[in-house]
């Protein structure tokens, strides 16, 4: 038996190193959130309380089979599915705006954990320009801790919750 060499250590970053980086990061953070803004994307057209986020969608999976899957709940006026800019392959998650938001909350109620092309997809509404100081997970949001478990478990904050605007129709 041959022996093998050693696995190459890499070397870990000393707390000075590592304090710098997350420094970096949540100056690179701040500087983001300073830029963003959900009202004037381009790519967030249409209604957003007519709009379904639609995420762990399958790779695999079509705009034609997303409609087919989502129009039972009612007539859909457009699918966005989001693309990588570099590579140009689907990133997993897509935007479906309905004609009527019943038919949308329909879907929310419904849909979520529907299993399509082999996988289940989690399904919530669009948070970016409904609910007020909500950020993306990128920038240090996103729902968090709030699909835990039970209302006992679960963190109240996110629009999630039986007050929400689409629970009062």
């Amino acid at each position: 038996v041959a022996a093998r060499s050693p696995e190459p250590v890499t070397p870990s970053l000393s707390f000075p190193q590592r304090r710098e980086k997350i420094e970096r990061r949540q100056q690179e953070v701040e500087n983001e959130l300073k830029m963003w803004d959900p009202h004037n994307d381009p790519n967030a057209q249409g209604d957003a309380f007519k709009t379904l986020f639609v995420a762990r969608v399958n790779y695999d999976t079509t705009e034609s089979k997303l409609r087919r899957e989502f129009e039972v709940y009612g007539p859909i006026k457009r699918i966005y599915m989001v693309y990588s800019k570099r590579s140009g392959k689907p990133r997993g998650y897509a935007f479906i705006e309905y004609e009527h938001e019943r038919d949308m909350h329909s879907a929310y109620k419904h849909a979520d954990g529907k299993k399509i092309d082999g996988r289940r997809v989690l399904v919530d509404v669009e948070r970016g320009r409904t609910v007020k100081g909500w950020r993306p997970r990128r920038l240090g949001g996103g729902l968090g801790g709030t699909r835990r478990g039970g209302a006992d478990v679960n963190i109240r904050h996110s629009g999630r919750d039986d007050t929400s605007r689409y629970d009062e129709r």
